[in-house]
C-alpha cells in the first residue's frame, strides 16, 4: 500500500510532535529541583515540611491568651499519621517544627492546605485563619496565607493550631514554606508553568470551539466541546498557585470547583451529540443529574459549608468516575452498531480522557495510591500529576483529527464538484460554439438574402417595368419596343452580376466610393429608367464608414424600389444633410398614400439596420398623401 501525506497530514503530524516535545521538556524543567531557580536567580527555598514535624493530637491548655507548649506530649508526626484517621476527626490538633537558624533576605511564611488554624512564634500569635466560629476553608488546595516575618524570627519555634470539622483529614501538612517572597513566587511559578500552558491550550481551544458553532448555529457539538475545554482551561488557571498569589477574597476557593462540575456536564452534553435513539434518554437523565450537581455546588458553596465539602469531597469525584463510564459504554455499543471514521476518533479521545481523569482521581484520593507510586519510581509519582492533562490534550487531538478529517472530505467534495462543473462548462462550451456557428450561419443567410434583395430588388423592378413598357410598344413601334428589351437586359445581366459578387463575399463596399455621387447615380438611374422626376438635396458628408453608407444606399434603393411598384408614383424628392450631430435622411414620393401595415422584407431590414447603428426609422403618409421615409442617425 503507497503511503501518501499531503501537506495538511505533514502540518499535523509535525504539529503534534512538537507539542509532545515540548510537553516532555516542561515535565523535565519541572521535575529539576533547581531548573527555575537557576532561571529567576533566586536564593534557595526552605521547606518547613520538609522537616522534623512534631504533633499532638487534641488542644492543649491555655495560660491566658498564651498555650502551655510544654505541656503536651509531643510526638513524631509521621508517627501519628500511621494511626490517624482519614475522616470523621472532629477537634483540634497541634503541629510544631523549629525554622532554619539563618534568614534570609525579606523572609516570609507561607501557610496553605489547612483550612483552619492559628500560626504562633515561640509564644506570639503570629496570625489566625477561618476558626471557630468561623466554618473551615472547604478547599484545602486554595487556603493559603503568606506572612512577613523578620530577620530575628530565625531559629524560633513555628506553632500551628490546626481545627478539623471531620470532612478534612487531620495531622496533615501540606504546604509551609520559609524564604524569600520572590523565591516562594518563583517556587509557585515552577510548579504552575505547566499549569498555565495547558489551561492556554484549552481556552484557545474553547475559543476556537466556540468561533465554529457560531459558524453554524445547529451544531451542539461544537458548542459543548467548546464548553468543556474553556471550562477546563479557566479551571487549571484557579487551581494554580500563581494566580492564588494575586487573588484577594475568599470567593476564589470554590471557583475550580464550579469549573470542575461545568466540565463534567460539558463532557456529557459533548457525548449526547454523537447518540440516538434509546440512548439519548441514559444521556439525558445523566445530563440532567450533572447539571444538578453543578448547581448544588454553586448554590452550597457560601449558603451551606457541610453540604459543598460533601459535594465536592464525595459526589464530584464519583460523577467524574461513573457518568463518563456509563456514557462511553453507551458510545462504544453504538459505534460498533454504527461505525464511523468521526464517532471512531471522537471515542478515542473520550476513553484517553477518561482513563487520564480515572488515574488522577484515584491518585488523590486514595491515601496508598502516591506513596507507593512514590516507592516505584519518583518521576513516575510525578508523572501520575500530569493523567488528566494529557487525557485532555489527546481529546483535543483527536477532535483535531475530526476537523481535519472533515475538511479532507470537504476538499475531495469541492474537488470532485469543481470537476464536474468544469465538465458541464466544457459540454455548454461545445453546446453555445455548436449554437453559434448555426447562428452565424443564419446570420450569413439573412445578410445574403438582405444584399440579394437590396442589390437586385431594385433592379429587377426596374426590368419589370422595362418589359412591361416592351410588350406595349412592339406592336405599335418595334423599334423602340427592342431597345427597351436590349435595356432590360442589361440590367438583368447587371443584376447576375452583383449576385455573383454578394455571393463570393466580393460585393464592393459601397463606403469606399464617393457616397454622394454614388447617391446621385441611383437616382439618375431611377429617372431614366422609370421616367419619373427625381429632385434631390445632398450636402457634402464627412467620411462616415462603409456601415453608414450601406445603410443610405439601400434605404434609398429600396424606398424608389417601392415607390415604382407599389406607390406608382411620378417623382421623388430626396434630402440628405448634417443637423448637429445627427444625420437626417428624407425620402419622399407623390404616389398613393402609404397604409400602415405589416414590414415587409425590405422595410424590415431598413429599420434594423438605423436601430443598430443606434439611429431611428420612421414611415408615413404626409397629409394623406405619397410616402415619406424619415432615417435619423448620430455621427460619432
Amino acid at each position: 500500500m503507497r503511503l501518501r501525506l499531503s501537506l495538511a497530514r505533514v502540518v499535523t503530524i509535525t504539529s503534534f510532535a512538537l507539542v509532545i516535545t515540548a510537553f516532555i521538556a516542561v515535565v523535565a524543567i519541572l521535575y529539576r529541583n533547581d531548573g527555575l531557580d537557576r532561571v529567576f536567580r533566586v536564593e534557595p527555598l526552605h521547606s518547613v515540611s520538609a522537616g522534623p514535624w512534631e504533633a499532638i493530637v487534641g488542644d492543649l491548655p491555655f495560660r491566658g491568651a498564651v498555650p502551655a507548649f510544654d505541656e503536651g506530649d509531643w510526638r513524631p508526626l509521621a508517627e501519628l499519621q500511621a494511626n490517624a484517621p482519614r475522616f470523621g476527626y472532629v477537634g483540634y490538633y497541634w503541629l510544631r517544627q523549629r525554622l532554619p537558624e539563618r534568614s534570609p533576605r525579606d523572609p516570609h511564611l507561607l501557610l496553605g492546605h489547612l483550612g483552619a488554624f492559628e500560626a504562633y512564634l515561640d509564644d506570639k500569635l503570629l496570625l489566625r485563619f477561618r476558626m471557630p466560629p468561623a466554618a473551615p476553608a472547604v478547599n484545602l488546595m486554595h487556603s493559603r496565607t503568606i506572612t512577613e516575618l523578620s530577620p530575628e524570627d530565625a531559629g524560633k519555634m513555628l506553632y500551628l493550631r490546626v481545627y478539623t470539622d471531620g470532612a478534612l483529614p487531620p495531622l496533615r501538612i501540606a504546604a509551609a514554606q520559609y524564604g524569600q517572597k520572590d523565591t516562594i513566587f518563583a517556587s509557585y511559578l515552577g510548579i504552575d508553568l505547566f499549569i498555565f500552558l495547558i489551561g492556554l491550550v484549552f481556552v484557545l481551544v474553547g475559543f476556537a470551539g466556540f468561533l465554529l458553532w457560531l459558524h453554524d448555529f445547529r451544531s451542539r457539538l461544537n458548542l459543548a466541546f467548546a464548553l468543556f475545554m474553556t471550562s477546563s482551561g479557566l479551571g487549571y488557571w484557579y487551581i494554580s498557585r500563581t494566580t492564588l498569589w494575586y487573588l484577594e477574597g475568599e470567593w476564589f476557593m470554590y471557583v475550580p470547583d464550579v469549573f470542575l462540575s461545568l466540565a463534567v456536564f460539558s463532557v456529557l452534553l459533548f457525548m449526547e451529540q454523537l447518540v440516538d435513539g434509546a440512548y439519548r434518554r441514559l444521556f439525558r437523565w445523566l445530563k440532567r443529574m450533572s447539571f444538578g450537581v453543578f448547581a448544588g455546588v454553586l448554590t452550597t458553596a457560601y449558603a451551606l459549608p457541610i453540604a459543598y465539602r460533601v459535594l465536592v469531597t464525595f459526589v464530584v469525584p464519583t460523577m467524574i468516575v461513573v457518568f463518563p463510564l456509563a456514557a462511553l459504554i453507551a458510545l462504544l455499543r453504538l459505534h460498533k452498531r454504527d461505525p464511523s471514521p468521526d464517532r471512531r476518533w471522537i471515542l478515542s479521545g473520550l476513553i484517553g480522557m477518561y482513563v487520564g481523569t480515572a488515574l488522577q482521581v484515584i491518585v488523590h484520593f486514595l491515601p496508598p495510591v502516591r506513596p507507593w507510586l512514590q516507592s516505584v519510581s519518583e518521576p513516575l509519582a510525578h508523572a501520575a500529576e500530569f493523567c488528566l492533562p494529557a487525557g485532555l490534550l489527546w481529546i483535543v487531538f483527536c477532535k483535531g483529527m475530526v476537523l481535519f478529517n472533515r475538511y479532507m472530505d470537504l476538499h475531495r467534495q469541492v474537488k470532485a464538484y469543481a470537476a464536474e462543473t468544469t465538465e458541464r462548462l466544457a459540454s455548454s462550451l461545445r453546446e453555445t460554439t455548436g449554437a453559434i456557428a448555426h447562428l452565424s450561419l443564419a446570420e450569413a443567410r439573412n445578410r445574403n438574402a438582405r444584399d440579394v434583395h437590396d442589390i437586385v430588388g431594385h433592379t429587377l423592378t426596374t426590368t419589370a417595368v422595362q418589359i412591361e413598357a416592351a410588350r406595349m410598344l412592339w406592336s405599335r413601334n418595334p423599334d423602340d419596343a427592342f431597345k427597351t428589351l436590349a435595356t432590360a437586359g442589361e440590367l438583368v445581366r447587371k443584376s447576375l452580376e452583383d449576385i455573383r459578387h454578394s455571393m463570393q463575399g466580393f460585393a464592393k463596399d459601397e463606403g469606399e466610393a464617393d457616397l454622394r455621387e454614388t447617391l446621385c447615380l441611383l437616382l439618375e438611374d431611377a429617372s431614366r429608367a422609370h421616367g419619373v422626376a427625381s429632385e434631390y438635396d445632398i450636402e457634402d458628408m464627412p467620411p462616415l464608414g462603409s456601415a453608414y453608407a450601406q445603410v443610405l444606399i439601400h434605404a434609398l434603393q429600396e424606398g424608389m424600389s417601392n415607390g415604382i411598384r407599389h406607390g406608382r408614383c411620378g417623382a421623388f424628392h430626396f434630402e440628405l444633410r448634417i443637423r448637429g450631430d445627427t444625420l437626417e435622411f428624407t425620402l419622399s414620393n407623390d404616389g398613393a398614400a402609404y397604409e400602415a401595415g405589416r414590414f415587409g422584407f425590405g422595410l424590415t431590414t431598413m429599420r434594423e439596420r438605423a436601430e443598430a447603428l443606434g439611429g431611428s426609422f420612421w414611415i408615413g403618409a404626409v397629409h394623406e398623401k405619397g410616402c415619406r421615409i424619415d432615417i435619423r442617425l448620430p455621427v460619432r
